[in-house]
């Protein structure tokens, strides 16, 4: 017999706390000896959770049964995936319901959270998009407007550098006059004489 997989909305739906509770209890419970059901049902109330580091430890319990109950993996696929999706890890998520998608392809809840994966890459893969192109456009302007003013501030007043390095200055930020272009003393060389 087939259990029904849950849609992806239903793993937006918290369980309220004394619900949690009682499936804690439940595991803790049963300690060492915790059998699966009792396992993959609080693993599942964890990924509902809204809290974060619950969600982890759903998942976490999740990989745990896939990898120790064999009869579970075809649910323990789906419900890694989902977990996996709201943790933001979409690579595993896809990775998980893949897995299920191959194994049966008409499945509709997991084509359904394959939409929903693709959706969700998709809209953060534009918006990290637009957020790399607002911080190079922020920079071009920045750049544009202290490489425009450069030679102002240094018609105003010379620069520390400049003062203890002037062999480094360039002739065209000269406290000299901009529109003759002509060179001060310190961008002479030695041993010319200028003609007048």
């Amino acid at each position: 017999m087939v259990a029904e997989l849950p849609y992806a909305l239903d793993a937006e739906t918290p369980l309220n706390a004394s619900e949690l509770n009682v499936l804690r209890a439940q595991y803790e419970k049963e300690g060492e000896m915790v059998g699966v059901q009792t396992k993959f049902n609080y693993a599942w109330g964890l990924v509902k959770s809204n809290a974060r580091a619950d969600q982890q430890l759903g998942v976490r319990l999740l990989s745990d049964i896939f990898r120790l109950s064999p009869e579970r993996r075809r649910e323990c696929l789906y419900y890694l995936a989902l977990g996996n999706y709201k943790l933001g890890n979409y690579s595993e998520a896809r990775r998980y319901n893949d897995l299920l998608l191959d194994k049966e392809p008409a499945n509709l809840q997991a084509s359904d959270l394959r939409q929903l994966i693709d959706n969700k890459v998709a809209r953060e893969g534009l918006m990290g998009v637009a957020i790399v192109s607002g911080v190079s456009i922020a920079a071009g302007v920045l750049g544009a407007f202290v490489f425009r003013n450069a030679p102002l501030m240094k018609l105003v007043r010379p620069s520390f550098v400049d003062q203890i390095f002037p062999q480094f200055s360039s002739p065209f930020c000269s406290t000299d006059h901009p529109v003759t272009g002509s060179l001060s003393a310190r961008h002479r060389r030695p041993g010319k004489r200028q003609r007048k």
